[in-house]
């Protein structure tokens, strides 16, 4: 799907992946394409990002982002309810397929990889620092996927930061 065409709620203009996402659990195959699409590059940085800081080669990423795609995506083909804007009655930017998202490529990526890395670092900081500069989230964004406040994804930002100046 692209811009100007309708999207599965008969809506014209540019669709979220959390919309694509809804259609997907809904069973509208032709959305299953178009969310690959959209999540294929950021899942790739994310594990090429792991896979730099862990010493492996990015073919060694990308197989793995290629794997987190088909685990989301069959994922969604039987879980109701991740793809929507709420969790728990309550209203989240991009909050639940975004956090199911990343969780199944952080748990791919450390059992792949390792959670090792940067030990000036915490695990936290790292996933902070991909997910901002590499990945390009918000902060909101960021939290959403990690499950904190945007405030913590900044104090941690931070911290990480510090730790590079003074390394």
């Amino acid at each position: 799907m692209t811009r100007g065409e309708k999207d599965p709620a008969g809506r014209r203009g540019e669709f979220t992946v959390c919309d694509l996402a809804d259609a997907v659990v809904s069973g509208d195959a032709a959305a299953m394409p178009a969310l690959l699409r959209r999540m294929l590059a950021p899942v790739t940085s994310y594990c090429r990002a792991r896979a730099r800081c862990a010493g492996f080669a990015f073919t060694d990423a990308d197989d793995l982002a290629l794997e987190v795609c088909r685990e989301v995506l069959a994922g969604l083909s039987r879980t109701p309810g991740v793809s929507g804007t709420t969790l728990a009655g309550r209203s989240v930017v991009g909050g639940p397929f975004l956090r199911y998202t990343y969780r199944i490529a952080s748990a791919s990526a450390d059992t792949k990889f390792g959670a090792g890395g940067d030990t000036t670092m915490t695990h936290t900081q790292q996933e902070v620092l991909i997910l901002r500069t590499i990945i390009g989230l918000d902060t909101v964004q960021t939290g959403a996927a990690l499950d904190v406040t945007p405030g913590r994804v900044r104090t941690e930002q931070h911290a990480a930061l510090n730790s590079f100046r003074a390394a």
